[in-house]
């Protein structure tokens, strides 16, 4: 019972302990006897099983683990819960904001809570652990070829129909998902949270959508054609229910070129260029091999360097500095099937704003933030780290980039980080770690690692890289 063993791996994964105890005192089951149990039933006394246990999450385990929180999201439908297609006025959604990432809360088919990435960049909403959907025996209607993030290898999913989600006091009874053949994101591995699926713009592309990232909150309201006070007016284009910008770049001190951008609240960084969608995109003269993002089929190879300016059209909004993905797409590839965009505006530019996009009217405002003038700053350890771990809690060299001040002092892939200046890694996030490798140039980092159960120490002298 394969499928069975990732929900119950799910379960403990998302700290529903209780949950998840009661379900194998339920079946009179050891954490590692399920699957031997499994193995020796009828494919009738599984479905009863599988039904049980659906039947479990249902009702009391949940109810009892989660008290008054799920027991409120579980009664039906009422004055304070609106219908996304009948929605008469603003509605507010909280966020949390993980590694330059939006995620926001999903009750999925009035059973599961979830966690979704908010994507502006996403034509649809994804679910990205097939197990999820095989344990609550949700149909499917046909299996579709996708385009990974790479834009050279095929993917697949399945469309299911009639999905109910909820998030905050939204409630959207009939959604159309995609539901992945294999988890191509990975999203805890690169962001160190539990991420279930994407919720894409099929979800607000019928109104007008405000970011706050201060507040952290996202709200949708009816369409209006009034434009809201002291925000700036940038001309925008919705293709496929996909906001695209213009600009003129300035790469350097004697090259501009003129692009096209996605704003993409999916993509956890500030600035993607697809290199080869324009004679002038070039890499610049200092660049160091890395993962320039996460996407449909994994990290995505590139380079990351920086951009001297990209200026917001037909207003002052301005970014300087900024540091940049550089990404070659597959030479056999149409550009048309991006709406002829040279690259992406992730979330390291959009948090340095309040974010309004009407579609209905094919507006975008923008309005600088606290952060808007803030220095775009970039890893100086030489270090790509992943998370592993039941708790999310372990941490591993992914990849180490040549030349850096990891490299210099013989840090390798595999390699496990147990502490970093006298802290534990185990008590801290991914996020803080990250953020302890960005610190000014000149900052010494002292590291305990484990390599293959060999504990060793390790310093060296931050620097610039790009």
């Amino acid at each position: 019972m394969q499928t069975m063993q990732r929900f119950f791996e799910f379960l403990r994964r998302k700290n529903y302990y209780a949950l998840w105890l009661n379900l194998l005192n339920h079946f009179y089951l050891f954490p590692n006897s399920y699957l031997y149990c499994g193995s020796k039933m009828t494919r009738l006394q599984k479905q009863n099983l599988l039904g049980q246990l659906l039947y479990s999450i249902k009702t009391k385990i949940i109810c009892d683990y989660l008290c008054t929180v799920l027991l409120f999201l579980l009664i039906p439908l009422t004055s304070f819960s609106q219908n996304i297609y009948g929605l008469k006025k603003p509605i507010e959604i909280p966020f949390e904001y993980h590694n330059d990432f939006m995620i926001v809360k999903v009750l999925f088919n009035k059973t599961l809570p979830l966690n979704f990435v908010f994507d502006t960049g996403a034509e649809h909403t994804i679910l990205a652990k097939k197990e999820i959907a095989e344990v609550l025996d949700i149909p499917y209607e046909r299996r579709i070829q996708i385009v990974g993030s790479d834009m050279k290898e095929d993917l697949y999913a399945y469309l299911a129909r009639r999905i109910h989600l909820k998030i905050g006091e939204i409630n959207i009874p009939n959604q159309s998902i995609l539901v992945l053949e294999e988890d191509y994101f990975e999203f805890e591995k690169r962001v160190g949270v539990e991420i279930e699926g994407i919720l894409g713009a099929d979800f607000f592309k019928a109104y007008r959508l405000s970011i706050n990232y201060d507040t952290k909150t996202i709200k949708l309201s009816p369409s209006s054609p009034k434009i809201p006070r002291g925000y700036d007016a940038v001309p925008v284009e919705i293709h496929k229910n996909k906001p695209y910008v213009n600009s003129v770049l300035e790469l350097s001190d004697t090259t501009t070129v003129s692009v096209k951008l996605l704003l993409d609240t999916g993509a956890g960084l500030a600035l993607l260029l697809h290199t080869d969608t324009h004679p002038d995109l070039e890499l610049p003269n200092q660049v160091i091999p890395g993962e320039v993002g996460v996407g449909l089929g994994g990290t995505i190879p590139g380079f990351l360097g920086r951009v001297k300016r990209l200026p917001f059209e037909d207003c002052d909004l301005q970014m300087f500095n900024v540091v940049t993905n550089f990404q070659k797409l597959n030479s056999d590839l149409e550009t048309s099937q991006l709406n002829e965009r040279n690259g992406i505006i992730g979330n390291e530019i959009l948090s340095r704003f309040q974010v309004v996009i009407d579609y209905p009217q094919q507006k975008l405002f923008l309005k600088a933030n606290r952060r808007y003038k803030r220095k775009f700053e970039f890893d100086r350890s030489g270090l790509i780290l992943l998370v592993a771990g039941e708790y999310l809690n372990e941490y591993y060299i992914s990849k180490v980039v040549p030349n850096s001040p990891a490299s210099e002092v013989g840090l390798f892939r595999g390699d496990r980080i147990m502490g970093i200046n006298g802290t534990s890694t185990s008590l801290m996030n991914l996020e803080g770690i990250l953020q302890r490798l960005k610190r000014k140039p000149g900052k010494k980092i002292r590291l305990v690692l484990s390599r293959r159960g060999t504990k060793m120490r390790r310093h060296f002298i931050l620097r610039d890289l790009i």
